[in-house]
């Protein structure tokens, strides 16, 4: 197996994680079946001048396909002297405080830096299933333009969705006999 930057970490394959779905106001759970790494992929966004933000780029190849049942865990580097405002999905922006706070600059709130997800050993992780892919914006702070870049890193899961497990198996997971890893697929909550 490849080295891996000793800031991501994977769950293995055969087990079980949970994320909060808003509309039925329960948890669903994903049975990750088979796990293949590492998925890379580095990506120059566009050229920005300092002080200027990109448009939205939306990553939909990377959407998973439902019918061939896997997700993705993605881990996102970021490049140096830029801000990422991640929108997971591509429609709703991350990292948001409840409320509009007066003293913040909004483009200086809700980013993602280099400092805190280092292009080559990233620390921010999102979870990316079907028709819920991640989409950027990046600011420039520093004093020349630059190209914005980012470095998805990343593994799929073969997955057991919800609905396709046993009654027992779901059982077990709700009362805790079963060991099952909270997640976020991004979105409000």
């Amino acid at each position: 197996m490849p080295l891996l930057p000793p800031t991501v970490q994977f769950p293995e394959a055969d087990t079980y994680v949970k994320y909060w779905d808003t509309e039925l106001r329960s948890y669903l759970y994903l049975h990750l079946v088979e796990r293949d790494m590492p998925l890379r992929y580095p990506r120059r966004i566009s050229s920005v001048a300092p002080g200027s933000k990109t448009d939205l780029s939306i990553f939909d190849e990377i959407d998973p396909s439902e019918r061939k049942h896997h997700v993705y865990k993605v881990y996102i580097g970021c490049y140096p002297g830029f801000l990422y405002h991640l929108w997971h999905p591509y429609d709703v922006k991350q990292l948001q405080w409840d409320e509009r706070i007066q003293d913040i600059d909004e483009d200086l709130a809700a980013t993602i830096t280099y400092e805190e997800s280092p292009y080559d050993a990233p620390t921010k992780g999102i979870w990316v299933i079907h028709e819920r892919y991640p989409g950027l914006e990046v600011r420039n702070v520093g004093r020349q333009t630059y190209t914005a870049k980012v470095f998805l890193f990343g593994a799929k899961y073969r997955v057991e969705y919800d609905d396709e497990l046993s009654a027992s198996i779901k059982n077990d997971l709700q009362g805790g006999q079963i060991p099952s890893s909270p997640i976020t697929i991004g979105g409000e909550w």
